[in-house]
């Protein structure tokens, strides 16, 4: 089996200066990537957090700049990707992590609360993008991780915000991946759970020990990696366990246009909403029949 080496290769990881973030970068670095450290947040003294990944990956014999724009804005955005413009020109891995969780009811969300949650999530995923994959398509090569959330997938109270942009990201990448694919740039989501500055209140005891952000980072690795082979997939990352998500659609009902009222519909519903026979869905071509 082929070895992973990112070797040469110049990668981007937004939200790197501690948690998930920094171990991600910690991957690419041990499999010899160059990286490019962006996170906005200091410490009480004032000391850059991307300073200290940076710090860690050339204490590693490697090599990291760091980029300490607010990506939640455009003009942030902008600044990162001529960041890698100035320095390298290219960019071969890019890896979307920024982000935060806001629990709040509903119903207590306003503008300002629904709009931060668009901005770093969605709008920054939009913008990046947009920056990045032109870079990648001089070397007609990319390998593009945006982070999702079983949050948005399947729901959990209070994270309304948070739910939806993340569930934005993963209508992005669907569209991303089928364009992009004829020049070998895959782009797929990672859906990690990680004791971290984020998810520290609910994560207590031994869960935390269990679910450092260090075992759920590896996987990272093979989806930066030439040998990925995966486009548009949701890999749920979390202690050591990794598997991949997806979405399936049942046998459904066919209701002749004389039949065709709401009672019939109705009759049919245990058959309509059956999932004995269901088929896995990747395209939005293939849910018609």
């Amino acid at each position: 089996m082929d070895t992973i080496d990112l070797s040469g290769q110049v990668a981007v990881v937004t939200g790197a200066g501690r948690g998930l973030g920094r171990e991600y970068a910690k991957v690419l670095a041990t499999n010899r990537a160059l990286l490019i450290i962006n996170d906005n947040a200091y410490n009480e003294d004032g000391t850059s957090l991307a300073s200290e990944t940076a710090r860690e990956i050339e204490d590693m014999g490697g090599c990291a700049i760091v980029n300490t724009d607010d990506i939640s804005t455009r003009d942030g955005c902008r600044n990162l990707i001529e960041t890698v413009e100035n320095n390298f020109g290219f960019v071969d891995i890019f890896i979307h992590n920024a982000g935060f969780i806001l629990e709040k009811d509903f119903l207590d969300h306003d503008d300002f609360d629904w709009n931060k949650m668009l901005d770093i999530h969605l709008n920054a995923s939009y913008y990046l993008l947009k920056g990045i994959i032109p870079l990648m398509m001089k070397k007609k090569y990319g390998r593009i991780v945006m982070v999702t959330s079983t949050d948005g997938m399947f729901g959990l109270e209070k994270q309304a915000g948070y739910a939806a942009a993340k569930m934005g990201v993963f209508g992005l990448v669907q569209v991303i991946k089928q364009e992009f694919q004829d020049m070998d740039i895959k782009c797929n989501l990672i859906s990690p759970l990680a004791a971290t500055q984020q998810t520290k209140n609910a994560l207590q005891g031994i869960l935390v020990e269990k679910l450092s952000p260090e075992k759920a980072a590896p996987i990272i690795g093979y989806l930066c990696s030439p040998q990925c082979r995966h486009n548009g997939k949701v890999f749920l990352a979390a202690g050591g366990y990794f598997s991949c998500i997806g979405f399936c659609q049942g046998e459904g009902v066919f209701i002749p246009n004389e039949q065709l009222t709401a009672q019939s519909v109705y009759n049919k519903i245990d058959r309509i909403t059956d999932f004995t026979y269901a088929n896995p869905i990747s395209s939005s071509r293939q849910t018609a029949k």
